[in-house]
């Protein structure tokens, strides 16, 4: 996983990220939101809830894009049972 501060290489664990990021407990997990950005030019690495993330140089990331995690604030609305949605 690479980067820190709450932005991460897209080539980054999603849940890993989410836990470094404290959006998620890594013992219970849960539900949270990621959005999409254009990429850094260079992520820094640090150690963050028990999480230990690497550090990519300017010119190192394979040109992807940067993600965000963010707390869920209201649960998903319930819908009919059997029935969901993935992105």
């Amino acid at each position: 996983m690479f980067g820190s501060n709450n932005a991460y290489a897209d080539e980054s664990s999603i849940c890993r990220a989410a836990i470094h990021a404290g959006v998620i407990q890594d013992q219970i997990g849960g539900n949270f939101i990621i959005s999409m950005n254009e990429d850094c030019k260079s992520y820094v690495g640090n150690l963050s809830n028990d999480v230990l993330s690497l550090g990519l140089p300017n010119g190192a990331s394979k040109g992807g894009k940067t993600f965000h995690a963010y707390k869920l604030k209201n649960n998903c609305p319930k819908v009919n049972k059997g029935v969901s949605s993935f992105i």
